[in-house]
């Protein structure tokens, strides 16, 4: 199951990317450097959820001391990261 969602999220992110890039128009005042946009907006929108998991799961941890909990907030850190990572890039 994981790996085929695995699968599905990859072809996804290539069809947004060759619909974001290749097939959306430019824009008139802006141009090509608009584009960013397709990356950028979406890529912080999952830091901020991501962050907001870490919260949510350390509040629980540290109330019920659920080891899962820990578990959840320190995998929502990594892929928080890697998406900010992304908008420095």
């Amino acid at each position: 199951m994981m790996r085929s969602l695995g699968i599905v999220a990859a072809l996804g992110v290539v069809v947004a990317g060759i619909v974001a890039f290749g097939l959306a128009p430019r824009e008139v005042t802006q141009g090509e450097v608009q584009r960013i946009m397709y990356v950028h907006v979406p890529a912080i929108g999952v830091a901020y959820l991501a962050f907001i998991l870490v919260f949510v799961a350390s509040i629980a941890y540290l109330r019920t001391r659920v080891p899962e909990a820990d578990h959840t907030a320190h995998a929502a850190a990594e892929v928080g990261v890697l998406f900010l990572g992304v908008n420095i890039a």
